[in-house]
């Protein structure tokens, strides 16, 4: 009742009171909408089989309501791979007693962090339940949790990570590209920090660099991790970022492997708003990417 039946969208023009329209557009398109469910307590969830099978009911009852094409599960915090396939299966389940009664096809995702390793076997049983993995092959640098800050999208570790996940079919698999950095005072890249990264980092958005570039700023560019870094004029600070070129190194290796396609974190941390004349907004990196895709869709 709650959740569902009685649930509606606050009214406005910012924020989640988009949705209705956000989806609307979407489907006018021919744009598929999931609904993304990040990093709740889904650990006691997961072990009680009657609460998993009621939220998977839940969610889907939601979908249904509001027209989305499926639903997206982004479980980070305690994680547990079989209870995780466990949870898919009943949403998967859910969602094709629905596609039953409406006629449409329900799309089902999960986000998981580029570290996990899984076995054949638990490999199997999510990829019977999911279309794809949103694998999050980004903040491997450091970010502001670790000691030593370095690249943080460096593609030769990658790599590395994603051997791991050989046991699964390319097509289930997604790679996470990010428009967004981290900018590091008073030390270098791979030097480790005598005092916590959160006081001496900060992410920063792509659509922040020019504004650096404009004061400066100089690129080097990494050729082991195919990566660049941002140095500020005394060379005292540095980003770590993505730009067009590691991008393009990126994209080549994925349609190498064959891997489903890519998502992006976060979608609005290269918006560029609209000059004068223009009638929408720009975002240099994700339509980069879109270009490349489109070319080696050809």
């Amino acid at each position: 009742q709650k959740l569902v039946t009685n649930h509606t969208y606050p009214a406005g023009q910012t924020g989640i009171a988009m949705a209705p329209e956000l989806l609307r557009r979407a489907h006018k398109s021919g744009v598929k909408t999931l609904l993304s469910i990040q990093d709740g307590e889904f650990l006691p969830l997961a072990q009680n089989p009657h609460r998993r099978a009621c939220f998977a009911k839940v969610m889907t009852a939601f979908v249904k309501k509001y027209g989305y094409d499926g639903i997206e599960i982004d479980w980070e915090s305690n994680f547990d791979i079989p209870l995780h396939a466990a949870l898919m299966a009943d949403i998967r389940q859910t969602l094709h007693e629905l596609s039953r009664s409406t006629s449409r096809y329900y799309y089902l995702a999960t986000a998981l962090m580029a570290g996990k390793k899984y076995s054949a076997d638990m490999a199997g049983r999510l990829s019977r339940s999911v279309d794809w993995i949103n694998i999050m092959t980004y903040d491997i640098g450091g970010g502001t949790w670790g000691t030593t800050p370095s690249h943080n999208t460096p593609l030769n570790r990658i790599k590395e990570l994603m051997n791991n996940w050989s046991v699964f079919p390319p097509g289930k698999v997604c790679i996470g590209l990010a428009n967004y950095g981290y900018y590091y005072q008073g030390i270098q890249p791979g030097q480790k920090s005598s005092v916590p990264l959160r006081s001496i980092g900060r992410s920063i958005y792509h659509n922040q660099m020019a504004a650096l570039l404009a004061a400066g700023w100089t690129e080097t560019f990494d050729n082991q991790a195919l990566a660049p870094y941002y140095f500020s004029p005394d060379g005292r600070d540095f980003v770590s970022i993505d730009n067009t070129v590691s991008l393009d190194h990126k994209m080549w290796w994925i349609s190498q492997r064959s891997y489903r396609g890519v998502f992006w974190w976060e979608f609005h941390c290269d918006l560029v708003p609209a000059a004068p004349g223009q009638r929408y907004a720009e975002h240099p990196l994700i339509n980069h990417v879109e270009t490349k895709i489109r070319g080696y869709s050809r």
